[in-house]
Formats: structure tokens, sequence, C-alpha cells
């Protein structure tokens, strides 16, 4: 019989947490961190500007500045007892492991909070604009709307309306809603996006002057446009959120994490660990401007099913009835109702084939997006990247592609100006 041999490998697999790099792009307050409560002024509105000014004296006024306040936080790790037994026995450092583990869970737990403490009350929704897509929220049923350029072109308006300055303008998306607005860019768009990624800075990318990051989830929102903290149960109805903002509209605050470390306990033979860190954050404009909150709006497809297979035939035979009155015209009107059912139902089939083969083509992009982003990773330059390069090559081909099939009789394709470095079209022939 062949002896058989177990081997402990000498590392642990770590648990996996989000990325939490957006929370640099806001006013740093951590100077602040030990202090209970924080002052922001706030300027009042600015005085009235009157042009050929004919009476005098000038009325005086006074300005009344906003004393805008936030209360620091303390978070703190539950104690993890590590026995004797398992530093002595196991083949890995348990406790490397468990100070590695709590850091991160506290680092989680922390920046969360920052995010929902810089959406403040009444802030400003705009909701995504996309066709349907199944809800991605954990226990959420139903359809949301898919986040596409179009809201990113609305957010924009909106900033501009506020004065908000170009630079300095970012968004926080979960992966769902991030892959979602990568798939409405056109090739030359998402080009445009990825080449624009900072990975040193965890931008992803750049659209419409908005720096884009991306964390496996943001906010949860309930039907009524409430925050629902993620300890909160989950419901069908809820929606998924993404965050935009300037980062001089937020403030943050994170002192140390400090390390409690009782070794070699009598009482529990072992050791045992824990952790405590303050921090803290805040929208830090009384008016509320330059935050904005980005929510999946609900796709009601169930009150177009209701019209259509419920209301639809009712009216119909109603209708007819009233105006003939005679069971020939209802049968006839039956028989068409029924036939008009039929196609429904066809049409029906054929659409989630559609959106079958929609998801496995959203699929392939989002493999596609994944690749393309390894690559912005790399230290090679983005100008020699065989990859990019490639993908740079396989866009121009789809595109001569695209454009010889447009082409009508007659019509011959482009041609290259050499003289002018551009391409001169010859279209219909004479």
């Amino acid at each position: 019989m062949a002896l058989q041999v177990e081997i402990w490998v000498k590392s642990i697999i770590e648990g996996l947490f989000a990325n939490n790099t957006f929370a640099a792009r806001s006013v740093d307050h951590s100077e602040f961190v030990n202090e209970k409560t924080v002052h922001v002024p706030n300027a009042g509105a600015a005085p009235n500007v009157e042009k050929n000014r004919t009476v005098f004296p000038a009325s005086v006024t006074e300005r009344k500045d906003v004393d805008l306040i936030y209360q620091m936080d303390e978070f703190t790790v539950d104690p993890v007892r590590i026995p004797h037994a398992e530093q002595v026995e196991l083949s890995y450092n348990k406790r490397e492991s468990v100070t590695r583990q709590s850091r991160r869970k506290l680092a989680q737990d922390i920046y969360e909070s920052i995010i929902y403490n810089w959406i403040p009350e009444g802030v400003k929704v705009v909701e995504t604009l996309g066709e349907a897509v199944a809800a991605h929220i954990k226990e959420a049923t139903g359809n949301r709307k898919r986040m596409t350029k179009q809201t990113v072109e609305e957010l924009q308006t909106l900033f501009d309306e506020q004065d908000i300055p170009e630079e300095g303008r970012c968004i926080l998306l979960d992966a769902r809603m991030y892959n979602q607005l990568l798939n409405s860019l056109t090739d030359a768009e998402r080009n445009g996006f990825l080449v624009c990624a900072d990975p040193a800075r965890g931008v992803i990318g750049k659209y419409l002057g908005f720096d884009f990051y991306k964390r496996s989830k943001v906010a949860k929102v309930a039907t009524d446009g409430t925050l629902k903290p993620w300890s909160a149960a989950n419901a069908a109805t809820d929606c998924a959120a993404g965050l935009a903002w300037h980062e001089d509209c937020v403030s943050r605050a994170l002192g140390d994490s400090l390390l409690f470390d009782d070794q070699g306990n009598p009482l529990y033979y072992g050791d045992i660990i824990s952790f405590l860190q303050r921090a803290g954050g805040k929208s830090i404009r009384a008016d509320k401007a330059g935050v904005v909150l980005i929510r999946q709006a609900a796709a009601e497809w169930w009150m177009v099913n209701w019209i259509i297979y419920v209301i639809a035939p009712i009216a119909i035979a109603l209708v007819s009835w009233i105006l003939g009155k005679n069971g020939r015209r209802i049968d006839e009107t039956s028989k068409l109702v029924a036939l008009l059912q039929e196609e429904i139902t066809r049409l029906t089939a054929k659409v989630e084939k559609l959106e079958a083969k929609v998801e496995i083509k959203e699929h392939e992009s989002e493999r596609k997006s994944g690749i393309i982003q390894e690559a912005f990773r790399c230290k090679t330059p983005s100008h020699k990247c065989p990859v990019l390069i490639k993908l740079f090559e396989f866009n121009d081909q789809k595109e001569d592609e695209q454009r010889t099939k447009k082409l009508q009789p007659g019509e011959y394709p482009p041609e290259c100006d050499q003289i002018q470095g551009r391409d001169e079209e010859f279209r219909p022939g004479l």
C-alpha cells in the first residue's frame, strides 16, 4: 500500500476586501481626528452687486456664515484569541494572519462609513437611464435601469450648473454599474476612457471630466430613496447606488490603527489582540453642492405586461361589443385577441433568447475590459504594450470593415491622401 502524505502549506489564503483608494480624493481633516467635533465654516451669501448706483449712502448688510459640524467615530474590532497550541502547531503564522485580517476589516467598515457620511440628507439624486437589467443587490428582484454614459452626461451638466470646478470631479461605482457603463461606450470612447487610467492613484478611467473609481459595493437605497446601511436586511425592492463628488466638497479624517496586544494571557492560555481606530468624514458644503447620489432606477416592466396581457384584450373585446353587439363580432374579436396573445408569446420568447445572447456578449466585454485594465497596470508604456497595440489594430480593422460594408453600388472605398495625411473619400461614381 502506498504511503499517503499530508502536506500543510506554510501560508494561508486570506479574505478579500474592497478597494478604498477613492477616499484620497477629499479634503484631509486627519489632523483633527483626536478631537470630538470638527467645525467647518461655510461662507454665507455673497453681497448684491448694483450697476450704476444712484442711491447714497448704500445700504449696509451683513454676511451670515454657516457653521457645519460633524463628529468623529471610534471603530473597534472584536478581540481575537490565538491559543498557544495554534501558535506552535500550525504550519502558518496565525497571529500574523489575524492581525492582517483585522486591519483590513477595520478599514473596510471605516471607508463604507465615510461613503455614507459623504451623502448628506436631501442630497441631489440622478437616476440611471439605460435599458432594463436584472437587479444585482443580493435578494433584490425585478429589473433596474442600466448605468450608461447618458447618466454621466446628466452629472456633467448638473456639476456645470453648480459651478463645480472641472478638475477634481470623481465618480465611484460598484462592479456591475461600472461594466454597464463600459458597455454603453463606443470602441473609441472606451479606448479613451481606459487610456486615461492611473493605477497608482486608483483611477480606472476618465470620461467627460470625471475620474472613475470602482469598488465591490458603494451604497444601497430603498424604494423611497432612503439610504440603507449594508448591515440592514436586504429587501426585494432595494436598488444599487453610486456616488459622484468633487474632491473639495467632502472630507476625511483617519487616525492610526492601534493594536491592543495581550500576549501570554494566563486566563486564556494564549494571545488576545484587538484594534481601534478613530475616523470620520463629511460633505462639507452647507448648500450640498458637489455631491450627487447615482441611483439605479426601477424598470417597471410589470406595468407593460399587465397592459398587454390583461387590459388590452379586455378593452378590445369591450369596444367590439359596444360597437357591434353581436356574437359574430365578439367571436372574431376573441380570435384576434388569441392571435395577438400568441404573437406576444412568440416575441417574448424571442426577446428572452436575445437577452441571453446580450448577457453572453456582456460577459465577453467584461473579460475584454479586464484584460485591458491589466495592460494599463503593467510597467510597459502604453504605446509599447502588445495588448493595446493589438486592440487598436483590431478596432481599426473593424471600422474599415464597417465602412466598406456601407458602400453602395457605384461607390468606391476611401483612398489615402498622402499629401494631406488623411482619407480623401470618393463617393458615388459618375
